[in-house]
């Protein structure tokens, strides 16, 4: 009970904070009623929240005390209207007699496999080779700096630090529930979408489309900055909408700040910069030179919200977009191959086969968990229906194009997927006439559209084990999740933070590493230059020296060691488990 506990109110402050950012900013927008006046919030305080923690993190001051004063004062700036909101929720519920209560518990069980596929500990891929890495050395650092010995050592950080504001006043459990929040507040943007566009209910269907995705549900639970990334993109083109629906100013501010606050979260985000910019030229095109300054604005904003952390990028290495294309901005030692490649027939069958490989052949596209079988039913509508349904064929154009520039990965469809939902239930609504469906019927498919999610949440927990309630369950779940976990601990208890371990072919296992953790595809200790020194003992211990590397830990299917390795003294072995030996290099 501690423990959930603990985690509820991790959650809640986290929400209550974001809300308390935003809510005015909804007001000044004039978002009506509940549910947009929330989901709005949400988004734009954590935008908000986030760029704050960039300028601690710019000046050093991502401190304890520096990050409670920004809480203090997001309270000071909207507690008042958080608090009138939580009163309306209530009233809300209340008023509507047993059917909400009833809703709402289908609800919460709904959501509960969701939320508690959150509450394990960090073990997936990424989070714990770089994006929790990146969280916990701003948090200990109170800075930004540049982590020479990862994948990636800079990247856009906004993601990060949200994590790492998370990790200063939580545990990293709780940052889980910033890509849990974000991608019920993505959901809330496609219920809330403009009228114009979504017929009544559409909203509401696209969203259970898109919850009821196990791999939505997957990065929901886990430290990754995806989820974040389609919040902001998907209100960057909403706010897009509604700013020409209404022709807003307002609304053009906070589509470009969506926009710039996507990019400082993933390079992903360029590209929906670059169609928003088209689409603001071509709408300023022949018209009076106002739409130009309109185009100006959009740019702007997402300008002001973007450069700090572009600037910051090109500041540590000469290139914005590192470490990709090095032969336009200098070679590196992170420096990619993997860059999208130019169009041609090989990437647009790789594009139209995604979705499919999303499904059917998950391992040749990064192995994430499945696409919802429904979104394969939903594509063929869309084919067939954007012809006819003119509304929805510039995203139509936009998620095509997007499928030909980015790599073919299922979890780059992440960015793309909710718009995508809407479009393809607009065109299914507009496609059977204009009846409309009784609320009965709306929540029958909701049901039905989640229902995949649900049984893959409640399978992935199953699958996962019970909920680790205390350090021994902690530490027993992640040395069956994380392969290398038990020679790491075994530093980690005999050296505390005083070592610096090179592994061969171990980066997941660097979040957890309380030392240094060397070793990986890319950077100054990449395998390449380790490999031919297991030739020569002297020459695998002086190599290993000058990375400052004090022990190796290697599997046990790793390259045989030199011969007289061990024996002369170079290399002692200080722990064996069967599967991962650790050696502790010997005196010169």
């Amino acid at each position: 009970m501690l423990f959930l506990l603990q985690h509820v109110l991790s959650l809640l402050g986290i929400a209550a904070v974001a809300l308390a950012v935003g809510l005015p900013i909804t007001r000044r927008l004039g978002c009506a009623g509940l549910l947009e006046r929330a989901t709005w919030g949400v988004t734009l305080g954590l935008l908000l929240f986030a760029q704050a923690l960039f300028l601690l993190g710019a000046l050093g001051l991502l401190r304890t005390g520096w990050i409670v004063v920004a809480l203090l004062v997001a309270g000071l700036f909207g507690g008042r209207e958080l608090w009138a909101l939580a009163g309306e929720a209530s009233t809300a519920v209340a008023n509507g007699g047993r059917r909400s209560w009833l809703g709402c518990g289908i609800g919460l069980a709904l959501a509960a496999p969701f939320a508690l596929s959150a509450l394990y500990p960090p073990h997936a891929w990424d989070e714990t080779l770089y994006h929790l890495v990146f969280a916990r050395a701003f948090a200990e650092s109170g800075s930004m700096p540049f982590i020479a010995h990862l994948r990636v050592p800079v990247f856009p950080p906004l993601g990060e630090l949200l994590d790492a504001g998370v990790l200063v006043l939580a545990d990293d459990i709780s940052t889980h529930w910033i890509s849990w929040l974000a991608t019920l507040a993505t959901a809330g943007l496609l219920a809330v979408w403009p009228r114009r566009d979504a017929p009544s209910g559409a909203g509401a269907v696209a969203a259970a489309l898109h919850l009821g995705t196990p791999m939505v549900v997957y990065l929901a639970g886990v430290a990754y900055v995806d989820p974040l990334l389609a919040l902001w993109v998907t209100a960057a083109l909403a706010a897009w909408r509604k700013a020409i629906d209404e022709d807003s100013r307002r609304w053009r501010l906070v589509a470009g700040a969506c926009l710039g606050s996507a990019a400082s979260v993933k390079y992903l985000a360029l590209f929906f910069m670059a169609w928003l910019a088209l689409e603001a030229l071509l709408l300023a095109r022949g018209t009076a030179r106002r739409r130009l300054g309109d185009a100006w604005e959009l740019a702007a904003a997402a300008a002001a919200t973007s450069l700090p952390a572009y600037l910051r990028i090109v500041w540590w290495t000469g290139n914005p977009l590192f470490p990709f294309y090095p032969q336009l901005f200098g070679m590196s030692d992170w420096a990619y191959e993997a860059v999208p490649a130019p169009a041609n027939s090989h990437r647009v069958i790789d594009a139209l086969a995604l979705p499919w490989r999303s499904v059917f052949a998950r391992a040749s596209v990064g192995e994430m968990p499945p696409l919802s079988p429904w979104w394969l039913i939903g594509l063929g509508i869309l084919l067939v229906g954007a012809w006819r349904v003119r509304a929805w064929r510039r995203v139509l154009a936009m998620g095509a194009a997007y499928l030909l520039v980015v790599p073919p990965n299922a979890r780059y469809l992440l960015a793309i997927l909710p718009v995508t939902a809407l479009a393809g239930v607009s065109i299914l609504f507009a496609l059977a006439g204009p009846r409309a469906l009784s609320r009965r019927a709306l929540a029958a498919i909701c049901t039905a559209l989640l229902l995949p999610a649900v049984a893959y949440a409640g399978w992935l927990c199953a699958r996962r084990g019970p909920l680790p309630l205390d350090r021994a369950a902690r530490e027993a779940f992640l040395e069956r999740q994380v392969p290398g976990y038990r020679a790491v601990e075994f530093l980690n208890r005999a050296l505390g933070a005083s070592y610096t371990a090179y592994g061969l072919e171990m980066e997941p296992v660097a979040y957890h590493a309380r030392g240094v953790w060397l070793g990986d595809w890319t950077g100054p200790a990449r395998y390449d230059r380790i490999l031919p020194a297991f030739t020569d003992a002297a020459a695998l211990s002086e190599r290993l020296r000058s990375l400052g590397a004090d022990h190796l830990v290697l599997r046990r299917d790793a390259p045989p060691l030199p011969p007289g390795a061990i024996g002369s003294g170079a290399l002692r072995c200080v722990y064996d488990d069967g599967e991962f030996r650790v050696f502790e290099l010997g005196a010169r």
